[in-house]
């Protein structure tokens, strides 16, 4: 085993309400979806993770932060339950703002029906596989493959797998079958879930594991551990450890009977950028520099200039450069006036910068268009509510009323 950090939340998250029922804030499944996102954007893998694979999709709800998480660039959800794939597989398409804003990095998502059990070509090449809140559903049989296909198969880079603490629930009102979920099979302990991941390291030394969880107990019980526990499973190579045994190209079970189907694949829009850095660099200045014009805090009336602070410039074009060198260069070279650390621009200058704003035709952007980055965000939400229909709506809030607490 080893130690892995995550940032933790200072305040309590559990509560009772007004029934005396256990709950939390933010619920749990959020804060499951938010520990995924931390260990896939962890510096540990930087640029390490670029195909995902998601069983036990269901929804596709993570998906949804999944495909804005920095450096993926495949993400494939599968799940056993066709009929709900079919229902909610416009959660992978494209929403308008991935057209009006096209991504720098390609990215692919396919869904496809098959079981977490069953290898198959489309696994290959997996750099982390998700599991969350999926074991507690698998019969024995089931699980007793999905070490095999995951470990022995795809052999990702990281593993993460969560499942409900049954120490915790003590603090519940199970339903008849004594578990959170009617289709729970069977909830293990915090020992049990230890010794089923210890057990995977045995058989599959290149892996190590790293246990947590998240939705702490209340305070005066914290021996019953977090509500939902997290296995964190790490091919040694990622941490330039060496491997126990050699990574092999491992067949696919070529059975047609549990064969993978794919349900839906999109490939999204992409934008095609061929300028040099230094043309980059020129793009985002000149548009800052012809926005700070128009600030009257940085107009010199008595001189007739504007005097935009070089840091305020550099401050602006971060997503393309931080380098105050290659940015005092660029404006050089393009007969800008640098002084006292200002950029000085006449107050009525007859020729007006060129830039990604103008069209400039010595440039090599076409392809380019600029966003407002403060509102994209905006712009995704409007989309995204407009992507459901009512009945997704109800569903979707059914599904978080249950996932609460399971």
């Amino acid at each position: 085993m080893f130690s892995f950090d995550l940032p933790t939340v200072q305040v309590p998250t559990c509560h009772l309400s007004l029934e005396g029922d256990i709950r939390f804030d933010p619920p749990i499944y959020e804060q499951r979806y938010a520990t995924v996102i931390q260990v896939l954007e962890h510096p540990d893998f930087e640029s390490k993770l670029k195909k995902i694979v998601e069983f036990g999709c269901s929804e596709m709800r993570l998906l949804w932060l999944l495909r804005r998480t920095k450096g993926i660039e495949h993400i494939v959800e599968v799940d056993v339950d066709e009929e709900t794939l079919l229902m909610y597989k416009n959660r992978a398409a494209p929403i308008v703002s991935d057209h009006i804003v096209s991504r720098e990095t390609p990215l692919r998502i396919e869904v496809f029906k098959g079981s977490i059990d069953v290898s198959s070509e489309y696994l290959k090449n997996t750099d982390a596989v998700i599991g969350i809140e999926i074991i507690e559903h698998l019969y024995p049989e089931v699980l007793e493959n999905v070490p095999y296909n995951v470990f022995g198969f795809i052999q990702p880079k990281i593993a993460l797998f969560s499942t409900p603490n049954s120490d915790f629930n003590v603090l519940f009102r199970p339903l008849p079958n004594g578990f959170r979920h009617y289709d729970h099979k069977f909830e293990w302990s915090q020992q049990q879930f230890k010794d089923w991941a210890l057990n995977i390291c045995e058989r599959f030394p290149n892996y190590r594991v790293a246990i947590f969880g998240v939705g702490e107990a209340p305070q005066d019980s914290p021996e019953l551990g977090p509500v939902s526990q997290f296995a964190l499973f790490v091919r040694n190579d990622v941490y330039g450890l060496p491997l126990t045994t050699d990574i092999e190209d491992v067949p696919a079970d070529l059975n047609p009977d549990t064969a993978y189907k794919e349900i839906y694949a999109v490939d999204f829009p992409m934008r095609h950028d061929d300028r040099t850095l230094d043309q980059k660099i020129w793009d985002e200045a000149s548009f800052f520099i012809n926005q700070y014009r128009t600030f009257e805090m940085y107009h010199n009336t008595e001189r007739l200039i504007y005097q935009i602070p070089f840091d305020k410039i550099l401050e602006a074009i971060e997503p393309v450069s931080n380098s105050a060198d290659d940015l005092r260069r660029v404006l050089l070279e393009n007969d800008q006036v640098i002084e006292d650390g200002f950029v000085v621009v006449p107050e009525d200058d007859p020729n007006r910068m060129q830039g990604r704003w103008s069209g400039d035709s010595d440039s090599n952007y076409d392809d380019y268009d600029y966003y407002d980055r403060d509102q994209d965000d905006d712009d995704n939400n409007v989309s995204n509510g407009n992507c459901h229909n009512n009945d997704e709506e109800n569903a979707a809030a059914e599904h978080e009323e249950e996932e609460c607490w399971d």
